[in-house]
């Protein structure tokens, strides 16, 4: 766990620096922020990346929410989040998907509207989804409401008596399974050696941010070029000429990045 972490917060570290390389505008600098201590109290109008030792936001964030922190915390209503951390508490409204890791999750007063992809060692949920749940840890207790499937791989799931799934259970057969009541459905699976949860969303969440922040920064170094060659260049075939080089960076760029995640 810790050096997960650690390749996390070292990712995010590379991405402020970046973004500082270009001479970002000052609005991005509130979407890309890193400290020992974060707490978001104003709406962040776009996609933000944000690493700290405490991650506090009391606020939306107008995008995707990027999160690394040892403690985070999630009190406004939110679009997207990606989480990482060690000790993570929710008490949001998510209008769209939830993807944490973390090493103890408490998912409480939150409805999350579609689907939640959840790994961590101790899980808790109190709040609601409302579709399919993706859950991979040592130990599940579900005390919420999940209104579609649910997905599990763990050694210990506790079911709340109160607790409603109403799509199908789906759990590993060698869990031990507390509280599991006629009211749901049930399927066991064998487990077997795949790519671990773990690998699969560090390895999607590292990914994405690359290709957020590619994009980002290409957008941002091309609309300063084109306003710098439209102020110094008056001959039309060498703005043509000049014009015809950048938009070949900027789509060859994306697609050798993308081709290079594949091939990892």
């Amino acid at each position: 766990m810790k050096k997960l972490f650690k390749y996390l917060l070292i990712v995010f570290i590379s991405l402020i620096f970046t973004i500082n390389s270009v001479n970002a505008k000052d609005y991005l600098k509130e979407l890309f922020q890193t400290g020992e201590k974060i707490k978001i109290n104003e709406e962040l109008d776009g996609t933000a990346f944000l690493a700290g030792n405490k991650v506090t936001i009391n606020e939306s964030i107008k995008g995707i929410g990027f999160i690394l922190g040892e403690e985070v915390e999630i009190n406004n209503e939110q679009e997207y989040l990606f989480i990482a951390g060690y000790d993570t508490l929710l008490k949001t409204n998510i209008k769209n998907d939830l993807f944490i890791y973390s090493e103890d999750i408490k998912i409480k007063e939150t409805n999350i509207n579609r689907d939640a992809y959840i790994a961590g060692t101790n899980i808790n949920i109190e709040g609601n989804i409302n579709r399919n749940a993706y859950i991979y840890g040592s130990n599940v207790d579900i005390k919420g409401t999940i209104k579609g499937n649910v997905y599990i791989n763990s050694t210990e799931i506790k079911i709340d008596k109160d607790a409603e799934i109403l799509g199908t259970l789906k759990y590993n057969e060698n869990a031990n399974i507390i509280g599991l009541n006629k009211k749901i459905k049930t399927k066991t699976y064998k487990t077997t050696e795949k790519i671990s949860l773990t690998d699969y969303i560090t390895s999607f969440i590292t990914s994405y941010i690359h290709l957020t922040l590619l994009g980002l920064v290409l957008v941002y170094i091309f609309t300063k070029t084109l306003k710098n060659i439209t102020n110094q260049v008056k001959d039309k075939k060498q703005i043509v000429s000049l014009l015809g080089k950048g938009f070949l960076i900027l789509i060859g760029v994306p697609i050798i990045s993308i081709t290079l995640i594949m091939t990892n």
